[in-house]
């Protein structure tokens, strides 16, 4: 026995889209999962979602089938994303 002990630890980059402040017309999420897959490539990583599971391409669009319904919801509710009023209201 040398007296050490080691811990395993993962490290991780969180990547998180704060929607009410990314203007949709940018397009945030494609941007947000190209830099994210870049780091994974960069650091021989696995880009997964929160449960910790390999990022698919479905899983990809599913994503941003659910950010469509929520940027409508937002510009329904007269707080287009990125906008004063929506930067207001969620900050």
């Amino acid at each position: 026995d040398d007296g050490l002990s080691y811990m395993a630890y993962t490290e991780q980059i969180t990547f998180l889209l704060d929607v009410p402040r990314a203007p949709q017309s940018r397009q945030p999420w494609s941007d947000m999962v190209d830099c994210a897959r870049r780091c994974a490539r960069a650091t021989e990583g696995v880009l997964v979602d929160d449960a910790q599971h390999p990022l698919t391409d479905a899983a990809v669009a599913a994503v941003a089938r659910q950010l469509e319904s929520h940027y409508k919801a937002l510009d329904a509710a007269g707080l287009a994303a990125g906008s004063p009023a929506a930067v207001r209201v969620f900050n």
